[in-house]
């Protein structure tokens, strides 16, 4: 899973973003991995907090651009986050 041009969107503050969000979703897998060659739990917990973390950040982040920019479809990208929110928990 690597983060590449194909992924941007062109809003340079959500495009690092994103790329910060596949680089946590990365540690996570790779916790998960290491976890099974012996590696704590605890660390696998970590990882996933602060994935979820970020991720929190970013939905906040992003809405609040999005409606600076007014964009049509904001309500539903606002809900989109809340269903993906109510699923990690």
């Amino acid at each position: 899973m690597i983060f590449s041009d194909k992924h941007k969107i062109g809003i340079e503050e959500l495009d690092r973003e994103h790329e910060a969000l596949f680089f946590s979703l990365k540690a996570v897998l790779l916790a998960s991995l290491c976890r099974t060659q012996g590696s704590t739990h605890k660390n696998l917990e970590g990882q996933l907090n602060l994935l979820l973390k970020t991720v929190t950040n970013h939905f906040r982040n992003e809405e609040k651009i999005i409606e600076e920019m007014n964009l049509p479809d904001k309500e539903e990208h606002k809900k989109e986050h809340r269903r993906l929110e109510k699923e990690f928990e």
